[in-house]
């Protein structure tokens, strides 16, 4: 039992599993009898039933369905690993920049605890890579990229730092809107890495916030308590702030406040990448 997390915060994060576990049942029927759930579109459908009937998408399957792209130029910008403890299963989530569209791809490795060294952790990527192919699964805003073990090719980093950052999102107002529309479905993923581009990074009273050109600020906070992402996003700041850095955030909601926040996970220019997680 987690001591330090508050009644009203299990209460608010109870009331949201229990609407998940609501959508799961009577999105899984529907699945189960090949019907589309309400306004619901095919592709959305195909990025819950992995979640919803247990599905496990091969890679010929995903080509077949047309979720796949051909001659992909990524940079990883952030590679994170969390412990699953409801799941027992450790994660680890490369994420990439996609150099020509911009999104946020990710690349997964779900290893269960009792099968951990069965299962390759997540590679981690230090240059910019080359795939011929991948298997782009559906999804919402960060969509799980697959290829073929060792297809990647390793390339030099040219100009792809400059390229990642010049296809950072352009405001917070941009930010935010996607990722509340990819929260409005139920089932949907309710965190989203993105890449934004700031005008300012510093303190509001006891909060670490970041700034964009018109004003707009955002919260950033820490997952854990035995390490600060935000402390490594102040001394970056303290480097890189003259330069006006993108910042790689993590979004989520805070359960009580019902505010979005955002975890910061690296800080970019088109000189400079320093990541800020372990």
């Amino acid at each position: 039992q987690n001591k330090t997390v508050s009644d009203e915060e299990k209460l608010a994060a109870s009331s949201d599993i229990i609407g998940q576990l609501w959508a799961t049942v009577q999105k899984g029927r529907a699945y189960l009898d090949n019907k589309l759930a309400g306004d619901e579109t095919q592709a959305e459908a195909d990025a819950v039933i992995e979640e919803v009937l247990g599905k496990v998408w091969q890679l010929g399957e995903l080509k077949e369905k047309g979720y796949s792209q051909t001659n992909v130029n990524l940079l990883e910008l952030a590679f994170e690993r969390t412990d699953d403890e409801a799941r027992s299963q450790r994660i680890g989530i490369s994420d990439l920049s996609d150099l020509q569209a911009g999104d946020i791809r990710q690349a997964i490795a779900f290893r269960p605890f009792k099968g951990l060294n069965q299962i390759p952790e997540q590679a981690s990527y230090q240059t910019p890579i080359f795939v011929s192919e991948v298997a782009l699964y559906p999804g919402f805003l960060n969509r799980r990229v697959r290829w073929e073990k060792g297809a990647e090719q390793p390339l030099e980093m040219g100009k792809a730092l400059e390229n990642a950052y010049n296809l950072a999102k352009p405001d917070f107002k941009t930010l935010i809107d996607l990722y509340r529309t990819q929260i409005k479905h139920p089932l949907a993923y309710r965190e989203a890495v993105m890449l934004v581009k700031t005008a300012q990074i510093g303190t509001v009273g006891k909060k670490t916030v970041i700034e964009d050109s018109s004003g707009a600020r955002l919260e950033m906070v820490d997952r854990n308590k035995d390490y600060s992402n935000v402390a490594n996003l102040i001394r970056a700041a303290g480097m890189l702030a003259k330069d006006s850095p993108a910042i790689l955030v993590r979004l989520m909601v805070q359960p009580l406040s019902n505010t979005i926040v955002g975890i910061p996970l690296a800080a970019l220019t088109p000189r400079h990448h320093l990541r800020l997680g372990l």
